[in-house]
């Protein structure tokens, strides 16, 4: 997923963030993303291939010289992608808005740029912001 920062990921995963990079981590999610995954002690096998498969042999094999023989669960960040997404729809409902639209157009308008249902972005625009 992109723009995932360390800060997003939850302790557990943080330093195999710091020690292989963010890159191998969003490789992780896209793949693994909501699943346990068993993590091969032996540099062959399935489950090493799905790892080569998802991170290059290269991170796949420093992944299982690092956690080998673990269950590491991999988040999917289906919640942060969400809130994301929803605040860049109330964001550009703002700007919208300031240019003089009037809410059922930007409603259809941002429907279309979301590729969500009017009733969904009527929603999303109902619920509370957060601040941040």
């Amino acid at each position: 997923m992109s723009g995932l920062t360390v800060e997003d990921l939850p302790r557990a995963l943080r330093p195999f963030a710091a020690r292989f990079g963010m890159e191998a981590v969003s490789d992780l999610v896209e793949r693994f993303g909501g699943n346990n995954i068993l993590v091969p002690k032996k540099l062959e096998g399935k489950y090493y291939r799905q790892l080569c498969d998802a991170l290059g042999c290269e991170s796949a094999g420093n992944l299982c010289r690092y956690l080998g023989g673990k269950v590491l669960y991999v988040p999917s960040f289906k919640k942060l992608k969400t809130g994301r997404r929803n605040a860049a729809l109330n964001a550009e409902r703002d700007e919208l808005a300031k240019g003089g639209m009037g809410e059922r157009e930007l409603v259809c308008i941002l429907a279309r740029r979301y590729d969500l249902s009017e009733r969904q972005v009527w929603r999303i625009l109902k619920q509370p912001r957060t601040a941040g």
